[in-house]
């Protein structure tokens, strides 16, 4: 399809220029300069693509990390939990263990 669009183009040049050549260099002009704006405006549009894919790229390595960090809290927060737990554990099985052996100190006395 574009070589034959191409062809066609080439044609209606050559046509042009043996017919009106001053006209023909100005519509070639034209033509070429609204190409380049074209292919301009299309480089535009890919690079707006690129950020904007970027940008979403980017929110969503963000909020990964975040979802990450909110994880890595938590987990520290369980273990201390269950640090302070095994601590308040064994404290409690101390003190069982010296009440027992002070009552059992009392009853031996008695």
């Amino acid at each position: 399809v574009y070589e034959h669009e191409a062809d066609v183009a080439a044609t209606r040049a050559d046509l042009e220029a043996s017919m009106w050549p001053d006209e023909a260099a100005e519509v070639m002009a034209a033509e070429a300069s609204i190409a380049a704006a074209e292919r301009a405006a299309e480089q535009r549009e890919r690079a707006a693509s690129k950020a904007a894919d970027k940008a979403v790229r980017a929110e969503e390595l963000a909020r990964r990390r975040e979802e990450s960090r909110k994880r890595k809290e938590k987990a520290e927060r369980a273990a201390m939990e269950e640090m302070e737990a095994q601590f308040a554990a064994e404290e409690e099985r101390r003190a069982t263990t010296a009440r027992r052996e002070t009552e059992a100190a009392a009853a031996r006395a008695a």
